[in-house]
């Protein structure tokens, strides 16, 4: 659930001589959820994955995204199976997208993601990704785990060309929640970014910080992506793109819970803040 109450709550709602601690912590839970043409979070607590959704044609075939229940804790489950894939990208992951939002110069990015215990630490897989639906229809950039460190994958200019990769943390823990925030912006002028922290890291010290980029992919007038070209913009997603098909383990399963999803478009003030889950 997200650790927002101090910035979510209408404090006008507390004006009663006696709140009881479940009805805070109801009023915390009914603060988690946004909606807006810009801003798209859920702590998921209502039991719904609104406002995302499963990307159908990536999540097939018994391979599922869900909300459910860890350690007492709602999230949502990323569920992928070996015994499901069929040689297709369609059957490789399990992963959701938010429903309306198009971005298209600044956006910011923030989730919470749970391995469990008996999580491998010998494979790699995405778990979110800055996806560009223009120009060749691939990710810009994506948070990947491998052999259990975590670590910033990007396209080193504009179009889907040769990856740089950032280490972002090494040696994961499992059974445990962590935190990753992305700051993005889309540039065909070498005026791109691309920012990252990871748990707890200072808003004024990101782990990750790459400047002066060509960020994205697809059309761009006057340094953005041009919104009056068709599919033309970027998307976000979370969940598992398991791309390591030649790792697969006969008859292995992959788990990943993620909780606290918030995408912004825009980089408005305190944008940091609006997004972080803690």
């Amino acid at each position: 659930m997200l650790r927002k109450f101090k910035e979510r709550v209408t404090y006008t709602l507390l004006i009663v001589s006696v709140v009881s601690v479940a009805a805070v912590g109801a009023l915390a839970a009914a603060t988690t959820f946004v909606d807006t043409t810009d801003h798209k979070e859920s702590g998921f607590s209502n039991g719904q994955m609104t406002p995302f959704e499963a990307e159908a044609g990536v999540t097939t075939r018994g391979n599922y995204m869900r909300v459910d229940q860890i350690e007492g804790e709602t999230a949502v489950k990323s569920y992928w199976a070996q015994a499901n894939y069929n040689g297709t990208r369609a059957t490789r992951g399990a992963e959701a997208q938010p429903i309306g939002l198009q971005i298209h110069t600044d956006g910011w990015y923030a989730f919470r993601f749970y391995l469990p215990a008996d999580f491998p630490t010998d494979k790699e897989l995405a778990i979110a990704q800055i996806f560009s639906r223009g120009g060749c229809s691939s990710w810009s950039s994506m948070v990947v785990v491998r052999n259990n460190n975590l670590l910033v994958s990007r396209r080193s200019s504009n179009g889907c060309t040769a990856t740089v990769e950032h280490m972002l943390a090494t040696d994961i823990q499992h059974g445990t929640w962590n935190t990753v925030i992305l700051r993005f912006k889309a540039s065909d002028q070498k005026a791109g970014e691309l920012k990252a922290w990871y748990n707890n890291s200072n808003e004024q010290s990101p782990d990750i910080n790459i400047q002066n980029l060509n960020f994205g992919a697809g059309t761009f007038v006057n340094g953005s992506l041009d919104p009056n070209v068709t599919n033309n913009w970027i998307n976000l997603k979370f969940g598992q793109y398991d791309y390591d098909h030649a790792n697969y383990t006969v008859g292995e399963t992959r788990t990943i819970y993620f909780d606290d999803v918030s995408m912004l478009r825009g980089n408005p003030q305190g944008a940091f803040s609006m997004v972080s889950p803690q």
